[in-house]
């Protein structure tokens, strides 16, 4: 399956990633149309058409930066907000409401860094289609930048994960003392303080399995934001497992710290 197909399914399920996709299928149109130009040896056009791609990445760009500031600012607010509450919050039925509105904002949290990912993958991937198929870089935005840029921030999203996921286990542990149980590994959530800072795949690896433990603890159904969960780290799966070019799809020298365990398919990947 083609990375614009992956986009284009994923979207029928994730509506943030709907731009994205939307995005990625007009870049790629204008690189096809540069492609076309040059073939026909009108460099004048050419040239045209290089400056309005040139301009319309950098929109692109914009919009990314924009977009991961804007939803990180309301992130954090809310974070503050549930972790001020879990401070005060003192009957059991109140931590137990709090832990499955605490449970929902991970999945949140978790669409979000998905989001970040997929948005550095698709720019990655259209740098490299331009240089394939035009024989030129954008200066404006070269390739190697990419990863500075304010959208893609694995660190920042792991950090807030992390806190999260911190606060369920607290409350979980009150929870636990308040009814006089001896042990909550069971529905704790798995924290990994000594292997920070996580990039890349193995926050979404690291994140899956905190989900897996985290879903333990919910006695109904799940709800549409762990459903969208899992349809995330599904599609990351299979971008990460079985992209024609593994290295446009993430760059990190690090191991994956911790595995999958989401059944997924196995079809190839491809940079279009």
């Amino acid at each position: 399956m083609k990375f614009c197909q992956l986009l284009r399914s994923t979207a029928r399920h994730l509506p943030e990633v709907q731009e994205l996709s939307r995005q990625y299928k007009q870049l790629k149109k204008q690189i096809r149309r540069m492609q076309g130009v040059l073939s026909q040896g009108d460099f004048q056009v050419a040239n045209e058409c290089e400056d309005e791609f040139a301009k319309a990445l950098g929109s692109h760009l914009r919009y990314l930066n924009e977009t991961f500031v804007e939803r990180e600012e309301q992130i954090v607010m809310r974070l503050e907000a549930l972790e001020e509450e879990s401070r005060g919050i003192s009957t059991p039925q109140g931590r137990h409401l709090l832990i499955r509105r605490c449970v929902d904002f991970h999945g949140e949290l978790v669409l979000f860094m998905h989001w970040s990912m997929l948005a550095y993958t698709g720019m990655v991937k259209i740098l490299k289609k331009h240089r394939k198929k035009t024989g030129g870089t954008v200066e404006s935005v070269p390739i190697e930048t990419l990863v500075k840029q304010p959208f893609f921030s694995p660190e920042v999203c792991h950090t807030l994960i992390h806190r999260v996921e911190d606060a369920i286990s607290k409350l979980q542990r009150q929870q636990a003392q308040f009814s006089g149980q001896q042990a909550v590994e069971e529905a704790s959530v798995t924290q990994q303080d000594d292997q920070s800072p996580y990039q890349g795949h193995e926050v979404l690896a690291q994140v899956h399995q905190n989900i897996e433990q985290i879903g333990r603890h919910r006695s109904r159904a799940p709800t549409v934001i762990i459903q969208q969960t899992q349809v995330a780290l599904d599609t990351w799966e299979r971008l990460r497992s079985s992209a024609a070019t593994p290295s446009t799809v993430l760059q990190s020298g690090a191991h994956q710290t911790a595995s999958h365990s989401s059944s997924v398919s196995h079809s190839e990947v491809g940079d279009s």
